[in-house]
């Protein structure tokens, strides 16, 4: 059955209900309507002969306005197709008087109208499993609306507590941007305070002593794969970890329910601690959690709409665009939200935020398979000059790749780029930390105060840098963040500890207590900084490969890649990885990329002879470093 071109057909104000005798012209929509108030002229002889309208009186119908022809056709050709098929249709996928019933139907987030439906018409909804809408629930328990009219009960879109109508079970956002920002703010600090309250209430009196973290986080993800926009959505967690001391030990407990019970959470802790280790723990009192001031949230990266995510990974993919390469770009943005408090008294909350964009370039030529890639990472927005120098960054690389050259051998002279420098870093993390120290495994243990290092070089690990999403005014066990010296000037300085490892160690926690909804607390870095006493990296950044390093080489490597860092023995710190991305440097130039080619040495011993400090001090992810120097690096061809 074939309906006019217009978008809406006029029907009659009357209608009586005809018989089987009942002759309407086909294609004739008015006519068609005036004769049979359900639209079909022709199931008027089937009604008759199963006796569905034989010996009914003609009754007067409700005046009605326009009807949606879209409405009909989909439902209509359901009809005819059952009949075609000799089925037998079911009464309630028939057609019914039509009656008038006022919803209001949001075509998509920023158009909303209203519009004359058929209550009783059940069209299929291939978008929704199932034919009963309007039945999901929110974690809290309320109903989450459904807002296609036909199947949400004719009930109007429910209200957020800000105003903004929920639409298909989500908030609607303002007119003009079809995407909305994240719901950054949801839960406020009187409701976290008093979820914490609550659970150290009940767990004072019951247990030795108690602290607690409630944590949510919502992601919103972009990625671009071959230069299309590949996947975009928003996830959202949260928890709250309980731990707790009971005759001297410890135990832990965690959910992830909308409305924790504190008692069942305490009675696991208190479960788990029947078999947990024995520790004379104790808890910061309220005097010691007095926090710093530190910019971890910002406003603008919070508000930030999918639409503007969106339009950052896409100028880079346009940026980044070559005919013979494929681009994938991807755009993460976090918002945090974490309290923390004891049984103690000491209590910490704070809002960060943080967005990663990684750009990366694959180029297949043969056997030959090249993927250069960088990334930003901080706490605000990326400004256009912060992506001009991604931009450039990755372009350089990829350009000074294209050529490929024979790898020199031997012991050499090796640039590691702040990227490159994992292998050499990662040993000296494990050997710093306080677990490993009581362990005994750690090669540094016992050596604090001694001279190992090149004097000119200091790590720290400061978690009150203002700008990074790692920072943090307080740890996950409320133990407030201060700077710790790992290696001043050359010398081993201090080992970071957390609650428990400090305790087992008779020393004070240094605030690198790091955990998550489920398990107990571990140690943590936060933000890893490399400095350098005589400032060669202070006030200037190049985006030449090797950081003004390679002009004194006759002859060696520019590291930016490693395969496989983290295997093997890293504690110990040898180190013997092959090459994913390095350039050979022949008398202070770089000459091309070279393949099949590894790299080996040890960590310790190399930082005793740094031969230079890289111009080009960056952040890469949570580690502030130049490029670094190191002679004596084995070089060795596959």
């Amino acid at each position: 059955m074939s309906w006019p071109a217009s978008s809406f057909t006029k029907r009659s104000a009357i209608s009586p209900r005809p018989t089987s005798s009942t002759k309407t012209r086909r294609g004739d929509a008015d006519a068609g309507h005036a004769a049979h108030p359900r639209g079909d002229p022709r199931r008027a002889p089937a009604l008759a002969r199963n006796g569905r309208e034989a010996g009914r009186a003609p009754h007067r119908q409700r005046p009605r306005d326009l009807v949606p022809a879209s409405a009909h056709r989909a439902h209509d050709e359901y009809l005819h197709r059952a009949r075609r098929q000799g089925r037998r249709v079911r009464r309630s996928h028939q057609r019914h008087p039509a009656r008038r019933v006022r919803v209001r139907c949001v075509r998509r987030p920023d158009d909303a109208r209203e519009f004359f439906v058929h209550g009783r018409l059940g069209l299929h909804d291939s978008r929704r499993q199932g034919r009963r809408a309007g039945e999901g629930r929110r974690a809290g328990g309320q109903s989450v609306s459904d807002a296609r009219p036909h199947r949400s009960h004719c009930r109007r879109l429910h209200l957020e507590s800000d105003g903004r109508r929920v639409w298909q079970g989500r908030p609607v956002p303002a007119a003009g941007d079809r995407r909305g920002a994240a719901r950054a703010h949801r839960g406020s600090p009187h409701r976290r305070g008093r979820m914490i309250d609550r659970l150290l209430d009940t767990a004072r009196g019951a247990v030795d002593g108690a602290d607690a973290l409630w944590r949510r986080e919502e992601r919103t993800t972009v990625a671009f794969e071959s230069g299309r926009l590949k996947a975009a959505g928003i996830s959202e967690e949260a928890g709250l970890n309980l731990r707790v001391l009971a005759r001297g030990r410890m135990g832990v407990a965690g959910t992830t329910a909308a409305r924790p019970d504190p008692a069942a959470l305490l009675d696991r802790a208190r479960a788990s601690a029947e078999l947990g280790e024995v520790v004379d723990l104790a808890f910061p009192g309220a005097g010691t959690a007095n926090l710093p001031p530190i910019s971890t949230f910002f406003e603008r990266t919070a508000d930030a709409s999918l639409n503007t995510l969106i339009r950052m990974g896409r100028l880079l993919v346009e940026r980044l665009a070559r005919p013979d390469c494929q681009v994938n770009v991807s755009v993460e943005r976090e918002v945090a939200e974490t309290a923390v408090g004891n049984s103690a008294g000491a209590r910490g909350e704070y809002r960060a935020t943080g967005i990663a964009v990684t750009a990366d370039i694959t180029r297949i030529a043969g056997d030959d398979v090249l993927m250069v890639y960088d990334q930003y990472v901080g706490a605000d927005l990326p400004s256009d000059a912060d992506l001009e120098t991604l931009v450039r960054s990755v372009e350089t690389r990829l350009t000074a790749a294209l050529t490929v050259v024979t790898p020199p051998d031997g012991a050499l002279p090796v640039v590691f780029t702040p990227a490159g420098l994992a292998a050499v870093v990662l040993p000296l993390e494990q050997a710093l930390s306080g677990k490993t120290v009581l362990q005994g495994s750690s090669p540094l243990a016992g050596k604090v105060g001694e001279t190992l290092f090149d004097e000119r070089l200091s790590i720290i690990d400061d978690p009150l840098t203002p700008g990074r999403p790692a920072s943090r005014p307080v740890d996950d066990e409320c133990v407030p963040s201060r700077a710790t010296g790992l290696v001043e000037h050359g010398m081993v300085g201090r080992f970071v500890y957390d609650l428990e490892t400090a305790a087992r160690a008779k020393t004070q926690s240094t605030g690198n207590g790091r955990r998550g909804v489920f398990g107990k607390p571990h140690i943590g870095y936060t933000n890893v900084v490399f400095r350098m006493t005589d400032g060669a990296h202070v006030g200037s950044e190049s985006h030449a490969l090797g950081g003004g390093l390679i002009a004194d080489i006759e002859d060696g490597l520019i590291v930016d890649d490693l395969i496989g860092v983290g295997q093997g023995n890293v504690i110990s710190g040898a180190f013997s990885h092959p090459v994913g991305l390095a350039y050979r440097v022949q008398r202070g130039e770089v000459t091309g990329r070279v393949k099949d080619a590894a790299v080996a040495g040890n960590t310790y011993d190399l930082l005793k002879r740094v031969g230079g400090f890289g111009t080009d001090g960056r952040w890469l992810a949570s580690r502030w470093s130049p490029s670094l120097l190191l002679d004596g690096v084995s070089v060795a061809r596959r």
